[in-house]
């Protein structure tokens, strides 16, 4: 009898194993399915994301082009047939690498120590922003990234006569035979303003490495300041690079975007901005605008006021305008008769600047990615969208 009930007791433990078993499993099973489906409904959002940004100009459309704040969030180009990106909207994404102070109102520098780009503060479209306007900042986090396809690093190899090296790669690896186009201006000392020569303009051809030389035999980069801007063409894939001898922080002017709408450019004695600037005096300075026709062709236009004198608090204002992308030479003199210049993009694309715009996925289980070649204003990019769900970590 006692062992009828221990083989009843066992095999009901058998039996309610087996169950607990099947049961976990089928938990199990459900949870993974469930996070297939959520990672399927993710894949989905990220790419209809990713086509709503490059489909979609935002509203108002010219809104990348304005000191407004959108009502709508997109990316594109107004008036572009095709998905291809605005080159003006993503200076208002672009992260901040310093912040100044100028008649109370904070700016921020968006480029790199070769450059500068300073926009006011406030015009900066905050990610929170963005992110309600998309109507997914209570399920998702998102991040877009708009990366040169052609990557292309310009470096001096000889000063005298001044010969510069080619680097490209593209997202893929190294570019061979990509047909390249550099334009070289520099700085000409005169009394009493300086000023930006004519183009001297040279060609040549990746190797196998994905490298070029190409030698300026009239040139000493020991006696001048210069910059020049290298353009590549692969097969179509367009891309810029460029080089600048004369570092942003070293000029004793600057360049301030003081109205965006109009494309307005206060250029600043740079003893109001930093106090450690020892230069009190006048400065002469000569500007140039190189202006984008097409992919990669440009042309030097005439501005106003493109010279004159910069004294302490009192600022020269000039208009560059609105309508094409382009690059700001400016060249300047200080009363001992040192020379500075420096370089301001107006718009991403005449020096293939990236953007890298939203959230960080820290701790995020499952980042979905979708990217997609673009066009902006000739020049080729990778538009990329990161997306993630905010309520499962990892």
């Amino acid at each position: 009898m006692a062992t009828n009930t221990l083989y009843y007791i066992f095999a009901i433990l058998i039996v309610t194993t087996l169950l607990v078993s099947s049961m976990l499993l089928t938990s199990l099973d459900l949870s993974r399915a469930c996070l297939f489906q959520q990672d399927q409904q993710t894949s989905t959002e990220a790419l209809s994301l990713l086509n709503n940004l490059l489909q979609n100009p935002g509203s108002p459309i010219d809104w990348g082009t304005k000191s407004i704040m959108p009502t709508g969030f997109g990316l594109k180009e107004p008036y572009a047939e095709q998905m291809a990106p605005s080159p003006f909207t993503p200076m208002r994404l672009m992260k901040t690498t310093e912040i100044v102070v100028y008649n109370n109102s904070e700016y921020r520098n968006l480029t790199s120590e070769s450059m500068n780009l300073f926009m006011k503060e406030d015009e900066y479209v905050l990610y929170d922003k963005a992110a309600d306007l998309l109507a997914i900042d209570d399920t998702y986090g998102f991040r877009v990234i708009m990366t040169p396809i052609l990557n292309i690093t310009v470096f001096q190899v000889e000063s005298n006569p001044l010969k510069i090296g080619i680097s490209l790669l593209s997202l893929s690896g190294t570019v061979y035979g990509a047909e390249l186009i550099a334009t070289l201006y520099y700085l000409k000392t005169g009394s009493p303003y300086p000023s930006i020569s004519e183009p001297i303009i040279l060609s040549t051809v990746s190797n196998i490495s994905g490298g070029a030389e190409i030698e300026f035999s009239t040139i000493n980069a020991n006696d001048t300041l210069y910059f020049v801007l290298v353009r590549a063409n692969l097969g179509g894939i367009m891309g810029v690079g460029y080089y600048i001898n004369a570092p942003s922080g070293q000029s004793p002017l600057i360049p301030l975007i003081t109205g965006y709408d109009e494309g307005v450019i206060s250029l600043v004695h740079r003893k109001n901005l930093t106090s450690s600037f020892s230069i009190d005096g006048d400065l002469y300075y000569n500007l140039t605008f190189i202006t984008q026709l097409r992919a990669t062709e440009f042309r030097t236009i005439n501005i106003e006021n493109s010279f004159g004198i910069v004294k302490p608090n009192e600022p020269k204002i000039i208009t560059v305008g609105v309508g094409s992308p382009g690059v700001l030479l400016i060249s300047s003199k200080t009363p001992s008769e040192e020379y500075g210049l420096t370089i301001m993009p107006w718009g991403i694309v005449p020096l293939s600047l990236s953007m890298d715009y939203g959230a960080d996925p820290i701790n995020k289980k499952t980042v979905v990615k979708k990217s997609m070649n673009v066009v902006i204003s000739g020049l080729s990019y990778q538009a990329e969208v990161a997306l993630w769900r905010l309520d499962v970590e990892g």
